[in-house]
């Protein structure tokens, strides 16, 4: 008997990939826990940022590495290093990455999913 697979297109993968990120992260990341970054690299014109996110892990107080992770949930691109990379100026964009992330995360909390996540620069 012949089994056929069926072929995964690349959106269909990148999507997967995606509720896999924020499933994860939601177990990571419960209301009111901090998110950590760290900017890497900004570029010489401003606009562009290189940034690592971490939070701690509770029983053991060690960092855990998000950014792999939060770059999927944002569709975010990286680097050759895996630090996130982050277009635009004007703001604080390290704050602006989390608010992001705290709303994807958090959908369900109306107006205020972009604050449930608590922000801090390392």
């Amino acid at each position: 008997m012949e089994t056929t697979t069926k072929k995964v297109t690349k959106a269909e993968q990148k999507r997967t990939d995606r509720e896999n990120a924020i499933a994860m992260l939601k177990s990571i990341l419960p209301e009111g826990k901090t998110v950590y970054t760290v900017i890497r690299h900004v570029s010489a014109s401003g606009m562009q940022r290189k940034i690592d996110l971490y939070t701690v892990d509770p029983e053991s107080h060690e960092l855990i590495y998000l950014t792999e992770l939060v770059a999927k949930a944002l569709d975010h691109r990286r680097d050759k290093q895996g630090r996130l990379i982050v277009n635009w100026c004007g703001m604080d964009m390290c704050w602006h990455t989390v608010y992001n992330l705290s709303s994807v995360l958090f959908r369900g909390a109306a107006d205020r999913a972009g604050y449930v996540l608590r922000h801090e620069h390392l």
